[in-house]
């Protein structure tokens, strides 16, 4: 036989103000069962003395506090409501309970169990309902076990890999160090071929061919000149022997 052990907690179904409100009411309701006056002439029970407006008074708390979230207590407006419907049953019982007390002594007889359950059971209501508005007046925690909730947020969580801290934890062992930043990585050289052609000026690659002047040549005296500037020929001093003789002053 294998036995399980429970490591978690255990928590109420229902709020502690809810049960304490319930208990109150069926204590109300079992008091219509019982006697609430006990006479050598006769008991006389919750109808003949009228205690049922008293648990038709408390009746609608019972059901509010079935409302959910039953581990919560009841909303404000609803406790407010049931808290002035308790307050209306619990004088009403103190009332009747002077009046078997009444006629108790007229008849020579003494209080039953009944009439004493229906006081302290409208109380009761009274109780549950003020201890769920108290606590939700002050801001205390209500609903849940701290230990269960803990456990539940940390379960949660997704478990970390083996071999891997979790992301701000240094690991058991070590001592805490910043995380380092990781060092930048060098930008790849890019091929001559993938550089783009616009980086450079458009003009760059472009050889404009220099025009080369040639001097003019020197001229010389006699050499005479074709129309493509080549030297053609030497002109003599006998080419010029056919020109008239220069004409001298005073041969007339």
């Amino acid at each position: 036989m294998v036995t399980r052990s429970r490591t978690g907690t255990t928590t109420l179904a229902f709020h502690a103000s809810r049960i304490v409100t319930d208990i109150g009411v069926l204590l109300v309701l079992a008091s219509m069962s019982l006697t609430f006056v006990s006479a050598p002439s006769g008991n006389r029970s919750a109808m003949t003395l009228d205690a049922l407006p008293a648990l038709l008074l408390v009746a609608p708390i019972f059901v509010v506090t079935l409302i959910p979230d039953h581990t919560r207590p009841l909303p404000r407006p609803l406790a407010w409501g049931s808290l002035v419907l308790g307050l209306a049953a619990f004088p009403y019982t103190v009332v009747k309970y002077l009046d078997a007390v009444v006629l108790a002594d007229t008849l020579g007889g003494s209080l039953g169990l009944g009439i004493r359950l229906l006081v302290f059971g409208s109380f009761v209501t009274v109780v549950g309902v003020a201890i769920g508005l108290a606590r939700s007046w002050m801001g205390l925690p209500s609903g849940g076990s701290p230990t269960r909730i803990a456990a539940t947020s940390t379960s949660a969580r997704p478990a970390p890999r083996p071999g891997a801290a979790p992301p701000g934890r240094a690991v058991a062992g070590s001592p805490t160090r910043p995380a380092a930043p990781e060092p930048a990585r060098p930008r790849p050289a890019r091929a001559p071929a993938e550089q783009s052609p616009f980086a450079d000026p458009l003009f760059d690659s472009l050889e404009i061919p220099e025009t080369r002047v040639e001097p003019a040549p020197l001229r010389q005296p006699g050499l005479v000149f074709d129309a493509d500037g080549a030297a053609d020929r030497y002109v003599d001093d006998d080419d010029f022997d056919d020109d008239p003789p220069p004409i001298r002053p005073g041969s007339r």
